[in-house]
């Protein structure tokens, strides 16, 4: 019989390999997209879904804790730094990301 802490880490096991499965098929899926409109289009909805929860979470969060421990503006506020820390770290990696790209050569039309 098996103990409950050997089914648990199994099934954490098993739900790990199913995630970094699907997270190998793609970025394998990803590498073979070579048309420099569609890595736009792929990196600009990252970079538009990680900004929105760096942005909206913080914000948020603070405003709700503002409400229930009746602070004012000290947690929005604090809440709204951490966002646009947050947003320079997002914008940052994303440069970062983009300048190890490769460039495509354009072909000269005579």
């Amino acid at each position: 019989m098996i103990s409950h802490t050997a089914r648990r880490s199994g099934c954490v096991t098993n739900i790990t390999s199913v995630i970094i499965g699907a997270m190998q098929k793609t970025s394998s899926r990803v590498e073979k997209t070579t048309s420099p409109s569609s890595v736009f289009i792929s990196m600009a909805l990252d970079m538009s879904w990680r900004l929105a929860v760096v942005v909206l979470v913080p914000i948020i969060g603070g405003f709700k804790l503002d409400q229930k421990l009746d602070m004012s503006p000290l947690l929005t506020i604090t809440g709204f730094l951490l966002a646009m820390a947050g947003m320079a770290l997002v914008l940052w990696q994303m440069l970062q990301t983009i300048s190890q790209l490769p460039v495509p050569k354009k072909e000269k039309t005579t």
